[in-house]
């Protein structure tokens, strides 16, 4: 499921969002409109805070030719 989606289904905004993982809103604003992608660790909490809802393979691949892309 996709972070938006998520937060749409939950009724919860950005900002409430982004302190449940301890980030800041226009970071989640960019999670949710692929400007980047979660770190490893934020990637953890926001799978554990979804339940499992959202998950890493919902996020664009930090991967391009086998290099981390550059956001």
């Amino acid at each position: 499921m996709k972070l938006r989606d998520y937060l749409i289904e939950n009724f919860m905004t950005q900002a409430e969002f982004a302190e449940k993982i301890g980030t800041k809103q226009p970071v989640i604003h960019k999670y949710m409109y692929e400007k980047t992608t979660p770190s490893p660790s934020l990637m953890k909490k926001i799978f554990e805070i979804t339940k499992g809802k959202v998950r890493p393979r919902d996020f664009p691949s930090r991967f391009k030719n086998g290099k981390v892309a550059k956001n």
